[in-house]
């Protein structure tokens, strides 16, 4: 009598527990988000990216002349964007200012000064929240990581990493031109600056 006691209870006990976790699973599976990939990234914006820019960059430091190349990447995904920045122009007192925050001497100026600075990342946007996201890398074998959003015919994003924080937005003036306005904090200080880029005409 005592045996089938302890067997009822046990039963008993798989019954309670085997219908909650069958609940419990069932609800988890509810919750768990779709592991299908997002759609490809679209509209007019994305769209718009695409291509070759060239044009230039200026602010207290000096000038710098830029091509640019955005492209899809991963199944559309992505933006990928390349980037390089040739030194045109900066006064000696620049030159001088920026040594002196960055612990260079005036000969590794000059040869940064003949460097062409250059750059690769990509950015996108998060399928759940329409956040914009990137990651950014250069030859000065930097990282920063950046955020924002993307409205209207303007992207603005926060960029952070070892060398400081930028904010850059990126506005479509027209089909073939593109204003950046960016500005940045870090070990040289604060300062602004301004990219216009035009597309680059494709000849067949």
């Amino acid at each position: 009598m005592k045996q089938l006691t302890i067997v009822a209870l046990v039963c008993f006990s798989i019954l309670l527990f085997f219908p909650v976790q069958g609940q419990e699973m069932e609800e988890t599976q509810e919750e768990m988000p779709s592991m299908s990939p997002p759609e490809p990234l679209s509209g007019e914006f994305n769209n718009w990216m695409i291509g070759e820019w060239e044009g230039y960059s200026e602010s207290a430091w000096g000038k710098t002349q830029d091509v640019m190349k955005c492209e899809w990447a991963l199944d559309k995904q992505f933006i990928l964007l390349t980037y390089t920045g040739k030194t045109v122009e900066m006064s000696k007192e620049a030159m001088q200012e920026m040594g002196e925050s960055m612990g260079m001497s005036d000969e590794d100026m000059e040869k940064m000064m003949e460097m062409p600075y250059k750059g690769m990342g990509v950015i996108s946007e998060n399928p759940q929240t329409g956040e914009m996201f990137g990651y950014w890398f250069d030859n000065w074998r930097g990282d920063s990581k950046g955020t924002g959003k993307q409205e209207m015919g303007k992207q603005t994003m926060t960029w952070t990493g070892a060398m400081g924080t930028e904010v850059r937005t990126v506005e479509m003036v027209n089909k073939d031109k593109m204003i950046i306005t960016f500005k940045s904090t870090g070990p040289m200080g604060e300062f602004e600056g301004k990219s216009e880029y035009s597309r680059k005409k494709v000849t067949m």
